[in-house]
């Protein structure tokens, strides 16, 4: 997501598309997106982190694993 997020925000930057409202709607989109998803992560690293784990143990724990579209083979 943030990968995506730094590729729309240079192509912003580099056009003119700054003036164009449905983009500006489109980043605050996005925003609030990549926010929706990080709120779950953060709690749930927070609760391994009130069990005892360690904060690396914890982040790497709560990160939700890799969607690869190759593993089922299609």
């Amino acid at each position: 997501m943030a990968v995506s997020l730094n590729l729309w925000l240079a192509g912003q930057v580099s056009s003119s598309y700054l003036n164009n409202v449905f983009a500006q709607i489109g980043l605050i989109v996005l925003i609030g997106l990549a926010a929706r998803n990080a709120i779950p992560i953060v709690e749930f690293a927070r609760v391994l982190r009130h069990q005892g784990k360690d904060i690396v143990g914890a982040a790497l724990e709560a990160e939700p694993p890799a969607d690869d579209a190759n593993r089922d083979g299609h």
